[in-house]
C-alpha cells in the first residue's frame, strides 16, 4: 500500500498530469491528455481490465475526461468531478447498479485501468435513465492488501 502522501501526490498525477518530484516528470511530448471513465457493477479486481464488471446497458458507453485540475479535485486517497459526468441513457437492457469506477487509457474495450475506486453514492441504472457521477460523488482508491 502506499504512504498516504505518495498516493495523494500519485492520484494527482494522474488526474491532475502533475509531475511527482524527483520520481515521474509529465513528459512535453505525447502525454495523455484524456482519461476515460467507465461504471462497474462490482469490482473490477487488481488483475482486471476496464472492461471487467462493466455497466452493459443499451446505450452505454464510456465518458471521456480531461486529465487536469478543470476536471478533477484530488484529496487523499479521494477524488470528484468538479463537473457531473452524464453517461448515455438506458434504452435498453437489465436494470444494474454502478457500484464502481475505473479511468483507463481506452474509449471502448479492455483498456488499462490506471484508478479504481468505489463510488458513493451507487448509481442505481434503469430503463430511460441517464446515470450521472455528481460533482458531490467521491470515488475512494482501491488498493491491493499487503500480502
Amino acid at each position: 500500500m502506499k504512504s498516504s502522501v505518495y498516493a495523494n501526490l500519485h492520484l494527482r498525477h494522474i488526474f491532475l498530469g502533475e509531475p511527482i518530484p524527483g520520481l515521474s516528470e509529465v513528459p512535453t511530448v505525447g502525454p495523455l491528455t484524456t482519461l476515460y471513465m467507465a461504471l462497474h457493477t462490482d469490482d473490477p479486481g487488481a488483475a482486471g481490465n476496464q472492461a471487467t464488471n462493466e455497466c452493459n446497458y443499451t446505450g452505454y458507453g464510456r465518458m471521456p475526461i480531461p486529465r487536469d485540475p478543470s476536471a478533477w479535485t484530488v484529496s487523499g486517497n479521494t477524488v470528484s468531478p468538479i463537473n457531473t459526468i452524464e453517461f448515455p441513457e438506458m434504452t435498453g437492457g437489465a436494470n444494474q447498479t454502478a457500484k464502481y469506477v475505473t479511468i483507463g487509457t481506452a474509449p471502448t474495450g479492455g483498456g488499462m485501468v490506471l484508478y479504481r475506486g468505489v463510488l458513493d453514492p451507487n448509481i442505481p441504472i434503469t430503463l430511460n435513465f441517464l446515470p450521472r457521477v455528481k460533482n458531490t460523488s467521491t470515488i475512494t482508491e482501491l488498493t491491493v492488501p499487503a500480502v
